[in-house]
């Protein structure tokens, strides 16, 4: 089986999404913590934001800010890191647990494929058999050899390895469409 196989099954899909919601989401929350400079202009005019950028003293109480900010938020800013963080992590374990149900569930499928078209071989084989059995009967038959009762043994004996071979070309689509849909409609 192919290894992206599983990929296109619309659990792991859902899966992946709210893993990469989640891994946004702890990147927003460690990105909040961080220092940010917001520098704006107006085209045509100076911006007075920018001219005291340029001014040592008010960078510094700026950062200075920022950096009580920080300290006095009461560890806020680390929790909600830790909440992402955590929150990542089970959507990342849910993923994984997700895909191994997909690649066991495909697993299954593709044995139960194959069992399929070994019982329907196998029946195909028995038919052949049975209809050289129904020849045989005949020209013993036709020579005298039996009586009609084994002759008409050997129809009914072909009308059930014809039904044998019906009944396996059905369970054999089955399993191919198990096998379908288990990989997600592929």
């Amino acid at each position: 089986m192919a290894a992206d196989l599983g990929d296109g099954r619309p659990d792991v899909q859902a899966a992946l999404a709210r893993l990469q919601a989640a891994d946004f989401r702890r990147a927003a929350a460690v990105a909040a913590e961080r220092p940010q400079f917001l520098i704006s202009a107006v085209i045509g005019a100076p911006d007075a934001a920018i001219a005291t950028l340029l001014d040592t003293r008010a960078l510094a109480w700026a950062l200075a800010g920022r950096i009580g900010e920080t300290l006095l938020d009461a560890g806020a800013g680390r929790a909600r890191i830790r909440a992402a963080a955590s929150e990542a992590d089970l959507a990342d374990l849910a993923y994984r647990k997700t895909v191994l149900q997909g690649w066991t569930e495909l697993r299954i499928a593709a044995m139960t494929a194959v069992a399929a078209d070994e019982r329907l071989a196998a029946a195909r084989r028995a038919d052949v058999r049975a209809q050289a059995r129904l020849g045989v009967a005949r020209a013993r038959h036709d020579q005298g050899a039996t009586d009609g009762l084994a002759l008409a043994q050997a129809r009914e004996g072909l009308e059930q390895a014809h039904d044998l071979v019906r009944q396996a070309r059905l369970g054999a689509a089955e399993a191919r469409i198990a096998r379908g849909l288990a990989g997600g409609g592929r």
